[in-house]
């Protein structure tokens, strides 16, 4: 497992200040466990409003931002399985009051051809929630990755 803290400070690059800024910060925590050939794990990532425009008359209220994630994988032989999940919230924008939410579903699997050389199809859909309408999407995506050392 692990656990890290990052922090910073959000600087406006203009010499006219127009809009103050959060300090950027997150906190980290995951854990992986394995046994005989299969493994399992987790994360979560809390930032709050980090980096987000500091309230106003204008800006209210915020979804804060958070992000876990949870996926297992079986190797057997020369071939490894796995999914994984990841749910992501924020407020879909820096200055302006909102809510967005992200979620991701994988499936794929690895296959060792020969030392060195290996196969990997993956299959992911997403999941974009908006308060805006128009930033909403859904969609699928197919990956064929392949992997040569030598």
């Amino acid at each position: 497992g692990s656990l890290f803290y990052l922090g910073g400070e959000a600087k406006n690059s203009t010499t006219t200040p127009a809009q103050q800024f959060d300090k950027l910060s997150s906190t980290h925590a995951g854990l992986t466990l394995a046994y005989a050939g299969f493994k399992i794990g987790g994360s979560y990532a809390w930032s709050g409003d980090s980096g987000y425009a500091k309230s106003s008359a204008t800006i209210v209220s915020r979804e804060k931002q958070d992000v876990w994630t949870a996926g297992a994988q079986y190797t057997f032989g020369a071939t490894t399985l796995g999914v994984g999940y990841l749910n992501a919230k924020d407020a879909g924008d820096l200055t302006v009051r909102g809510r967005s939410k992200f979620e991701l579903i994988t499936v794929g699997a690895k296959y060792v051809v020969a030392p060195g050389f290996s196969v990997a199809p993956e299959y992911n859909h997403f999941k974009l929630s908006s308060d805006v309408a128009a930033n909403s999407d859904k969609g699928d995506i197919f990956i064929l990755r392949t992997d040569l050392a030598f």
